[in-house]
């Protein structure tokens, strides 16, 4: 059994960021701009695949930061919802 407070892998930087950019690039135009025909097509073709590379480039600069298992942790609950309110932001601002 793992450790818990073990510092997560890039695997779980990867799933978790990516989780919440699709999640809330997929859900955020329906409930945000139900005139929306396409926003659902956002997080399957765009934020999602977008912020797995974001994970796995936050994980990497994680990994190579002096910082505690702990602080890792944190630093990904931070860039999961950092994502997730940038995302949520850009679809309240429509297409120029």
């Amino acid at each position: 059994m793992r450790d818990r407070s073990a510092a997560p892998s890039l695997g779980v930087w990867a799933a978790a960021v990516g989780a919440a950019g699709f999640a809330s690039g997929f859900l955020g135009p329906i409930a945000l701009v139900p005139g929306a025909n396409q926003g659902p097509l956002l997080g399957l073709l765009i934020t999602g695949p977008g912020a797995v590379a974001l994970g796995l480039a936050a994980g990497i600069v994680a990994r190579l930061l002096p910082l505690s298992d702990a602080q890792r942790w944190r630093a990904l609950s931070a860039v999961c919802g950092a994502t997730a309110v940038i995302i949520l932001i850009g679809c309240l601002l429509g297409p120029w």
